[in-house]
């Protein structure tokens, strides 16, 4: 596993959402932000520090929030990932 990372990510929908499902089956993947390629490649974290880090990250950038509720329940911490750069 690499020790940069890039961002940690996760399905609020589940395992069934289709770019998680996507993303498992094929972990190469492309951010695309600010007019910016990235490669990067998915990898599973849902070990607890990267559930911890995650859930840190998410709360405190939203927040006040509402939406962010659903992100934060443990029946979908298994679908973190964490995306690093290749």
């Amino acid at each position: 596993m690499s020790t940069a990372t890039i961002a940690f990510v996760r399905s609020v929908n589940g395992a069934g959402a289709r770019w998680y499902r996507e993303a498992v089956a094929n972990p190469e993947v492309t951010l695309h932000a600010s007019g910016q390629a990235i490669r990067a490649r998915a990898e599973a974290a849902a070990d607890p520090d990267a559930i911890r880090r995650t859930n840190d990250a998410l709360s405190g950038k939203y927040a006040g929030r509402g939406g962010i509720r659903p992100m934060l329940k443990p029946d979908v911490f298994d679908t973190t990932l964490r995306l690093v750069p290749s």
